[in-house]
């Protein structure tokens, strides 16, 4: 049993992991779920980089919890989650499903998703900051929040300098906030041209 709370999201991949790294474990979870209802799933492995691909796996762990609950009692799981950390990965889908909702959104074929890219930045921004200021969220969703803020500033700029940033590199010489040309592709679409997130200064300079 993994039982530091505060290692909730590191206890959820080992989780993972014992199914991933065995084959004859993911036979007995889809041997356990067939018995209930057909055919089952696997768990998802998330990629620390891809916050969408964290949510995928909190919610696909959440769709077997009572299957790891039926294995943990026959003594064939040791490293289930406590009621405590399930109870956070229900919070960490809550905070990454407007993320999740997003990818899906920009990553549409059959419309202009570069007008779109200022919005969602923004409406990512708000997110987490309303979240942070949630006087009821644990200690824990308030330090990954925090942390994720931290990592969307850093990406994107704080929404005070998007334009005058613009040039600059992070990691892995990666070009910080939001690019010129999606900035302009935003003006030039009448629902995004008030250019949502970007102060007055910069909204100037960029029309």
């Amino acid at each position: 049993m993994c039982n530091d709370e505060d290692e909730t999201l590191a206890c959820a991949r080992k989780l993972v992991g014992h199914f991933k790294s065995s084959s004859q474990a993911t036979s007995r979870l889809l041997e356990v779920q067939e018995s209930f209802h057909g055919k089952g799933k696997t768990v998802v492995v998330d990629v620390k980089t891809r916050w969408w691909s964290t949510l995928a796996m909190c919610r696909r762990l959440l769709e077997l919890k009572c299957h790891f609950n039926s294995l943990e009692k026959e003594k064939e799981l040791d490293c289930n989650l406590t009621e405590k950390q399930w109870k956070t990965v229900e919070l960490v889908c809550k905070l990454l499903a407007p993320f999740g909702d997003m990818q899906k959104l920009l990553e549409g074929e059959k419309y202009v998703t570069g007008s779109i890219v200022c919005l969602m930045i923004s409406t990512g921004r708000e997110h987490l900051v309303r979240t942070i200021a949630n006087a009821d969220l644990g200690s824990v969703l308030h330090d990954v929040a925090s942390k994720l803020l931290d990592d969307f500033n850093y990406r994107w700029g704080d929404g005070n300098n998007v334009f005058t940033e613009n040039n600059t590199r992070v990691a892995r010489n990666r070009q910080k906030g939001i690019p010129l040309k999606l900035l302009q592709a935003s003006v030039l679409d009448p629902r995004f041209k008030f250019l949502p997130g970007v102060n007055n200064a910069d909204r100037s300079a960029i029309w």
